[in-house]
């Protein structure tokens, strides 16, 4: 079992652009900014994901954790390996408190893809 093509997760992204005002704003900047750095997109992940992280409700569960998800992401790519760690951990956190298992295991799976770009560094150098 994979994670879904990117193009697919970035669907409930059109409601924006169409002028609709979706349920959770600020989760779904955070779900895009995932699937655009998974397609090589950092830079507008980043605006995304740090624009999610300002507008993510406090107390809306769903939010907290997709934007952080995204921002960590967004944080390895950029190799800001401290900063993209403590967000995962906090995503996995927040998560490991509910009932939803699939969110749950996407935290999961999310931190350890924050492990890719270090490897890709450490054989660029030579050490792999």
């Amino acid at each position: 079992m994979g994670v879904a093509p990117a193009r697919s997760r970035a669907r409930p992204w059109t409601s924006l652009v169409a002028g609709r005002r979706p349920a959770h704003p600020g989760a779904l900047r955070g779900r895009l900014a995932r699937a655009l750095v998974e397609n090589g997109k950092v830079g507008e992940a980043e605006g995304h994901a740090r624009w999610s992280s300002r507008a993510g409700a406090d107390d809306d569960f769903y939010e907290q954790v997709s934007w952080r998800q995204g921002l960590a992401l967004v944080e390895a790519q950029l190799g800001h390996n401290p900063e993209a760690s403590t967000l995962a951990r906090e995503a996995v956190d927040l998560a490991r408190t509910s009932d939803w298992l699939n969110l749950r295991a996407e935290t999961l799976e999310d931190s350890l893809r924050l492990v890719e770009p270090l490897l890709q560094r450490l054989a660029h150098l030579g050490f792999a």
